[in-house]
């Protein structure tokens, strides 16, 4: 927490473009080159990173300052976000518009908080 001291506020403040720089690698490996995220593949990542020594994530936390953040840790985490993202990138809303255009029914999904229920997902 900020108490005011200087040394916190700065670490803080790295910390949080750390974990900037990190969710940006995540992202990036799904974009095209239009910059538009079409699908995520973690499968070809993890090849990749296998043979490029560690994961985007993990060279983006080394390259902020980081370099002693365990790929076993982050590994959850960043699975977390990547379903995250595929639910974002399934563009279940198009065709939701759709139907409602030609008179259907659209049932309600679920609301609230992603972090607790993950469903909610695309918003």
């Amino acid at each position: 927490a900020d108490k005011g001291v200087l040394e916190d506020v700065e670490q803080l403040q790295r910390l949080t473009e750390a974990s900037r720089s990190a969710v940006r690698a995540l992202v990036k490996e799904s974009t095209n080159e239009d910059g538009r995220v079409e699908s995520v593949n973690p499968i070809m990542r993890d090849v990749f990173s296998f043979f490029s020594g560690g994961s985007p994530w993990k060279k983006a936390l080394s390259e902020a300052g980081f370099p002693e953040c365990s790929e076993d840790d982050l590994k959850p985490l960043f699975a977390y976000l990547e379903e995250c993202l595929k639910l974002i990138v399934c563009n279940n809303e198009l065709s939701g518009l759709m139907k409602a255009l030609d008179g259907g029914f659209i049932e309600p999904g679920p609301g609230g908080d992603p972090i607790r229920n993950p469903d909610v997902l695309p918003t």
